[in-house]
């Protein structure tokens, strides 16, 4: 340490200058072998590497001539502790402006003695309006773990820090970080103390408008509703044992600005999944069967709660009551209620008028009749080829069909024979005949029509034609025509018809 002696600067090269113009002769090969900052100043194209002096300016901390004195101290042979009178958020900001990652943990150490002593219980006034502060500047100069801790101690004795003037002026982002650290602190062990916590901040914050209070006021407001859900919903796990009742309900545990909120939040998030099991857990506080031994020791919640704690819980009981017994349908065939004594099952059955016909809750879908006749082959036909499928009048010859629609002849006389499906007429040269679905005509031979088997025509012009059974049934689909017959209907009038060239037919 010779080196940094006075006596000694005539082997310095290089002289650093602090805040106060004071010169601290120095090494350049020191300081270009120790910090990465110093070698690019005086190795490469900065203006420091042709002077004679380092202007040592901080940017939002003063530079001092013992700040720069501790930097060449750990520069020149490292140092494990520090002077008292070093101010340590300027020798920080100054560790970190150079990158100097050694300094900073030197520092962050004596911060944590000197600021936060040690995160001590209990705690004192120092430390309580220190630490907020130590978490900023762990927070600026990137010291994660001296943040953490800073962190969850604020986190874990919230009462003690957020009502300091040095937590209501951290940056909005930082109350974020500290109420979601809060949140995941919180279980069903803390919720309720917490929730004191909170209490007792809002209670030692000012009341009226304060410029300095209101960033606390809000971030406590926030974080009380938060927690305040929280409990709500677990508020059958939080009850569940006697702790709550010793410490809550009992003599001056029992607060009413915290526990008359939680009850209405807890009625007002009641649904038919957490009804049963918040209806259990309150009845077995308030209005289960005492031994006769605590009976004697006058361990009843109207002889040993607080007062106010019996009525307060007693309508909170009622009103979780009144739920369940509204909706007794769905919440007596739960697994909870069936947990309940026998006499208060009843007793709730009772009250919402419950009748139990024995019978499950959800039934069967029913098996209708038509849904197990087995489809025929049409039918079939019908659902895998909608295309194919013909009408029910066809069903007696479906190829028929199919073999009459293309056909055509023609003879002679220049008759055309074809079979057509009409509109279930049959007409000949000198009549007509009006079958189910189709028709016949013909003028000098024989046509067979679509469906019907076969209609023949015979004769000079006008002539009868006898179909094989006396109709001529189609299905829409085929017309038959002849050359020179006409067909007869069964029962119909014949008519002589006009061929389609508009001329009179033959042997008029």
């Amino acid at each position: 340490m010779r080196l940094l002696d006075s006596d000694s600067s005539t082997f310095s090269d290089v002289a650093l200058v602090p805040a106060n113009d004071t010169r601290i002769p120095a090494h350049r090969f020191l300081l270009h072998c120790r910090c990465e900052i110093f070698a690019a100043m005086l190795g490469g194209g900065w203006i420091e590497s042709e002077t004679q002096e380092i202007q040592m300016k901080g940017l939002d901390f003063t530079m001092s001539r013992l700040v720069v004195e501790t930097i060449i101290q750990f520069l020149y042979g490292g140092a494990a502790s520090l002077s008292d009178d070093v101010n340590l958020r300027d020798l920080l900001g100054a560790a970190d402006m150079y990158g100097l990652e050694g300094l900073k943990e030197v520092t962050a150490f004596h911060l944590k003695r000197d600021w936060c002593h040690l995160f001590h219980k209990p705690l004192c006034a120092e430390c309580s309006a220190l630490v907020p502060h130590c978490y900023a500047l762990s927070e600026s100069f990137g010291l994660p773990d001296l943040s953490q801790m800073c962190l969850r101690w604020m986190s874990k004795n919230m009462d003690r820090f957020w009502v300091q003037k040095t937590f209501s002026n951290l940056p909005p982002e930082m109350h974020e970080k500290c109420s979601k650290d809060v949140m995941e602190i919180l279980n069903g062990k803390n919720a309720i103390e917490v929730l004191f916590q909170l209490d007792k901040i809002k209670l030692g914050l000012p009341l009226g408008h304060s410029s300095w209070a209101e960033p606390a006021k809000e971030i406590t407001s926030k974080t009380w509703k938060q927690v305040l859900q929280f409990a709500a919903s677990y508020f059958h796990d939080i009850v569940d044992g006697s702790m709550f009742e010793d410490k809550y309900l009992k003599g001056m545990g029992w607060k009413k600005d915290v526990m008359e909120p939680l009850f209405r939040k807890v009625v007002a998030g009641l649904s038919l999944g957490n009804a049963d099991l918040n209806f259990r857990a309150v009845w077995r506080l308030y209005k289960r069967e005492r031994t006769d031994k605590e009976k004697e020791d006058g361990k009843t919640p109207e002889e040993e709660w607080n007062p106010d704690a019996y009525t307060a819980f007693g309508g909170f009981y009622d009103k979780i009551y009144n739920y369940v017994v509204s909706n007794a349908s769905y919440i007596v065939n739960t697994e909870v209620f069936k947990q309940l004594p026998e006499d208060l099952q009843k007793q709730i059955r009772k009250d919402a008028v419950y009748v139990d016909t024995g019978m499950s809750k959800t039934l069967k879908k029913p098996v209708l009749s038509s849904s197990q006749r087995p489809k025929s082959a049409q039918v079939r036909r019908t659902l895998s080829h909608p295309l194919r499928a013909s009408s029910p009048a066809s069903s007696t010859s479906s190829a028929s069909s199919v073999s009459s629609a293309p056909s055509s002849s023609r003879r002679g006389g220049g008759g055309t024979g074809s079979a057509r499906g009409a509109r279930g007429s049959s007409r000949g040269a000198a009549g007509s005949s009006r079958g189910a679905g189709g028709s016949s005509r013909g003028t000098n031979g024989p046509a067979r029509g679509a469906e019907s088997g076969s209609a023949r025509a015979t004769g000079r012009g006008g002539a009868a034609g006898r179909g094989a059974d006396g109709l001529a049934r189609g299905n829409g689909t085929g017309r038959s025509r002849g050359e020179e017959a006409g067909a007869a209907g069964v029962g119909g009038a014949q008519r002589p018809t006009r061929p389609r060239d508009g001329r009179h037919p033959p042997g008029r």
